[in-house]
Order: structure tokens, then C-alpha cells, then sequence
């Protein structure tokens, strides 16, 4: 029988997103997120100190790039790199506006480094189910290798 207007309370039907499990998987991938952001940007225009001769290296082919200066598909100085990190580099140079810093170079690594551990998730979801996933996620959020590698501006992280 249909209600009357005005006859009492009308429940709301709960969205899946904010029920059960749901909420507690997405609690915990933005929890796992904000923790490898925080690792990975906190101080990262300090920290660490100075630029490391690999960083120099690779922010003189990103900076020529930025500059226009040239643009190969593959960079034979220094024994040759594959152009992957340097154009994002470059990329990132041109947003900050500044190429004689390292904060572009370490800024592309962090968020490099982040997207790594998101997609972390995703692939050990797909083959091994979610808490796998998640696992694996929180892993990868802590693992000091690779919160070392995206604080640097190093093309490893790529």
C-alpha cells in the first residue's frame, strides 16, 4: 500500500559505496595512498640534500628538452637512455617553471612512484583477489627501495 504524504519517516536507501565492506576497502586505499604521498612528497625540495651526479645527468637532458634544445626518441649521452622519464621530467619542468632545480626531476619520481602504488593494487586484485591487493599495496607504500627511488630524480622508478 502506497504511503501518504506527511504519514511518518521515509527510510533512504543506503548506497552501496558507504555499506560494509565497500567503505572499508576504499577507507583503506585512500589511507595507503595519503601514506606513499606523504613518504614520497613530504620535504622532497629538501630532502635529500643536493643534487646526485645521476640526477644532474638526467636534468641537463630533461632541461634541453624543456628548453626545445632537442627532442629524440632515444638519448645517447651517458651510455643512452630511453626517453620515458626524461620527456615526463620535462613535462614537469614546464609546469614548475624552473629547470635548474632537482624538486621537477624528484616531483616526476614521487608521482611515478605513486602511481606504482596504485596500480600495485590493481594488479595483485585481478590476480590474487582484494586483500591480496591490498597487501601487496601496503608493501609497496613502505618498501624503502622504492620510496628511496621516487624521492630521486633517478629514471629507475620509470
Amino acid at each position: 500500500m502506497p504511503r501518504e504524504p506527511g504519514s511518518g519517516p521515509v527510510s533512504m536507501p543506503r548506497l552501496a559505496v558507504f555499506g560494509g565492506r565497500r567503505a572499508a576497502l576504499v577507507v583503506a586505499l585512500i589511507a595507503l595512498l595519503v601514506g606513499a604521498a606523504l613518504l614520497r612528497c613530504l620535504w622532497l625540495d629538501r630532502y635529500p640534500p643536493g643534487w646526485h651526479h645521476d640526477e644532474a645527468l638526467m636534468g641537463v637532458m630533461a632541461g634541453e628538452v624543456y628548453r626545445g634544445e632537442s627532442r629524440p626518441v632515444f638519448f645517447p649521452q651517458y651510455l643512452g637512455q630511453e626517453p620515458l622519464y626524461i620527456y615526463l621530467s620535462a613535462g614537469m619542468m614546464a609546469l614548475l617553471g624552473r629547470d635548474q632545480d632537482p624538486l621537477p626531476l624528484r616531483l616526476t619520481s614521487a608521482l611515478v612512484g605513486l602511481l606504482t602504488v596504485g596500480l600495485t593494487f590493481v594488479l595483485g586484485r585481478a590476480l590474487f583477489g582484494t586483500r591480496v591487493g591490498l597487501l601487496a599495496m601496503g608493501l609497496m607504500t613502505t618498501s624503502f627501495w622504492q620510496v628511496m627511488s621516487s624521492r630521486n630524480g633517478y629514471r629507475s622508478i620509470t
